[in-house]
């Protein structure tokens, strides 16, 4: 290897130098016993530090708590093997890194199978070198080929990097279980799919982007990874969509200690276990979002999923961050001839804290909106839910366990409704809002969206027990049946207090609201800018005369 080379050299450059030669020989021996005593030394902390490395990796995966303690005493006993031909120095170990064709020839020509270095990996012919290889010590590093599949490697102690391989290219790890490091598939034009079905630990992230040919990202048997970055966005995209052409995405339930992050795949399923930070889905193809966290640190993002079936995260009961759930249908798609994405609200039966805003926005194929109903603390600036059809939801039953909204330790946060919906029934136990902004609206039958034309019963319910609030505007135009908002007694603004939409239909009272009209027709919350307004067919109405017309069909 390479200490016989530096030999050969410092006798031949001693050789040809004129004269004095057996001056200098004496020297010699000596300056070659000092260079295999300082290679001597080198080979000694490589190998200590590879030991050492393995030694760590050992200790982590003893340390996990898993349901897959069968595959880590498989690694580990594969490690175990492969420390003791380390300690015991055979000729299977390869003591430096491989970055040249020359380093690639010694390797292969020493029959070694641990390299305890780092390789750069460019060529079919380095590939053919390094093909015996068990376990790499350092990163290794893969471009430029076409399709191979890596048979005997098990472990990558550094990074794992996959780049710009030919047209079509595909790379499977056959045996790998472990990567000490990240594993980062990047800038990989050519490259098809990348298949590792023996992965179960990456020790750092992983990371796919900027794969404009990638379809397949398969790693069935993972189970844990400190993040994931997913990222298959198509720069020339005539459609401007840019969604990528990632359709086969495996990550094998794998736990994750920090952040998910996946957007522009095609398609593919996303399950994983716990997760430790945020958790973003952003303008996928994915047709299952699921994870078996009790806990995200960050928020959640569901957000332009169009062919998302299912939603599963009956599991978490705190969550740390923003809850984003909008636009999962593929309304954008002009050509499509039926809706897809999200049909329903995820349950969430098991959320019991928000540490953040709330919205839940278009989602244009949902009929049905049942869930967060075991929440009791919510801490953000807003809740927020909006529908823009064409599907009128059939119920809408949400938050019926939160007592108060706060936006700090002392301020209340926002609630805004505008929905179709046939029936509302939400907030059942919210006592105070700050303002709150609730429009039920009905959806002309044959499919077109109006709030004019009135052509289906649409039911209000709800916020029986809400007595505060700063500012309400009401909408209650296509309304059919009212039976919300009893217990309201104060409004806290000091200028425009209510702006309340009346039904289209003089038929409908709002009986239920009748205790907190008397207040404002005795002129209880007037004076200064203070202010109530009453609408009806695009029309202000007195006061009076509103109340009136509103509370009249409660006497019939």
């Amino acid at each position: 290897m390479k200490k016989k080379v530096l030999i050969l050299g410092l006798v031949a450059s001693v050789l040809a130098t004129p004269g004095c030669v057996n001056d200098k020989i004496d020297g010699l021996q000596q300056q070659i016993d000092d260079l295999n005593s300082k290679v001597g030394e080198l080979e000694k902390s490589q190998q200590e530090a590879l030991l050492n490395a393995m030694a760590a990796m050992e200790v982590k995966m003893a340390a996990l708590s898993s349901e897959r303690d069968a595959d880590y005493e498989q690694i580990m006993e594969q490690m175990r093997l492969m420390q003791e031909e380390v300690a015991n120095n055979s000729d299977a170990i390869y003591y430096g890194n491989l970055l040249t064709d020359a380093d690639y020839e010694a390797f292969a020509t020493q029959g070694a199978t641990i390299l305890t270095g780092k390789a750069v990996l460019k060529s079919a012919d380095q590939y053919q070198k390094i093909a015996a290889a068990k376990l790499v010590g350092g990163d290794l590093l893969i471009s430029g080929l076409a399709e191979v599949d890596f048979e005997m490697l098990q472990t990558v102690g550094g990074h794992l990097s996959v780049s710009a391989f030919q047209d079509g290219g595909k790379v499977t790890f056959s045996k790998l279980t472990s990567v000490g490091g990240d594993m980062v598939i990047a800038e990989g034009a050519g490259l098809t799919a990348v298949d590792a079905p023996e992965l179960v630990l990456i020790n750092g992230g992983l990371t796919s982007e900027m794969n404009d040919a990638l379809t397949s990202l398969t790693l069935p048997s993972l189970d844990q990874v400190s993040d994931v970055l997913v990222d298959g966005y198509l720069e020339d995209d005539p459609t401007y969509l840019h969604l990528g052409v990632l359709s086969a995405l495996d990550l094998g339930g794998a736990h994750v200690t920090d952040n998910v992050a996946v957007s522009y795949v095609s398609g593919g399923e996303l399950v994983l276990g716990t997760v430790g930070g945020s958790f973003e889905c952003v303008m996928t193809g994915l047709t299952t979002i699921s994870s078996a966290t009790t806990m995200l640190e960050g928020g959640l993002v569901l957000d332009r999923n169009f062919a998302v079936e299912t939603v599963d995260f009956e599991s978490l009961e705190k969550l740390y961050g923003e809850l984003n759930i909008s636009s999962n249908d593929n309304s954008y798609d002009w050509e499509a001839t039926e809706s897809t994405g999200l049909s329903e609200l995820p349950a969430f039966s098991a959320l019991t804290e928000i540490h953040g805003s709330v919205i839940i926005n278009n989602n244009g194929n949902m009929t049905e909106a049942i869930g967060l109903n075991a929440v009791t603390t919510f801490v953000g600036e807003k809740i927020s839910i909006s529908t823009s059809g064409p599907k009128t939801l059939d119920v809408i039953s949400v938050f019926n366990e939160l007592t108060e909204v706060k936006a700090s330790t002392y301020g209340f946060a926002d609630v805004e409704v505008f929905a179709y919906a046939s029936w509302f029934k939400s907030f059942s136990k919210l006592e105070r809002t700050n303002d709150l902004r609730l429009a039920l609206k009905a959806v002309q039958l044959g499919g077109g969206i109006s709030s004019v034309q009135n052509t289906a019963n649409v039911r209000l319910d709800g916020f029986e027990a809400l007595n505060t609030v700063r500012y309400l505007n009401l909408d209650a135009g296509d309304v059919t049946e009212f039976n919300a908002l009893g217990s309201l007694d104060r409004f806290l603004s000091y200028g425009d207090y209510l702006y309340l939409t009346m039904p289209k239909d003089e038929n409908v009272g709002l009986c239920s609201m009748e205790p907190i009209f008397n207040k404002i027709n005795n002129g209880d919350f007037e004076g200064g800018n203070k202010k109530a307004t009453f609408s009806f067919n695009w029309a202000n109405m007195e006061t009076q005369e509103a109340i009136t017309q509103l509370l009249t069909p409660c006497n019939d």
